[in-house]
């Protein structure tokens, strides 16, 4: 999807961009997830539970701010 909407002279920045961002925030995340994971806090399934709801969620905020008239 966003190979489709960038212009093609800044393909290149935007995919680098893009793997920075999601390579770069994974351990980030793993820590977190492992953190609130423990039986101290949330526990595996409410930790799961949480991410998946954080996606959904997400998700449907870049939804709503995607133009209508996208052409692919």
């Amino acid at each position: 999807m966003l190979q489709a909407i960038v212009d093609d002279h800044m393909r290149g920045r935007l995919m680098a961009f893009y793997i920075m961002a999601v390579m770069g925030t994974a351990p980030a995340g793993s820590l977190l997830g492992g953190w609130l994971a423990t039986p101290e806090r949330l526990g595996v399934s409410r930790t799961v539970a949480l991410s998946g709801a954080l996606c959904v969620v997400t998700s449907l905020f870049f939804m709503l701010k995607l133009p209508l008239n996208t052409q692919l």
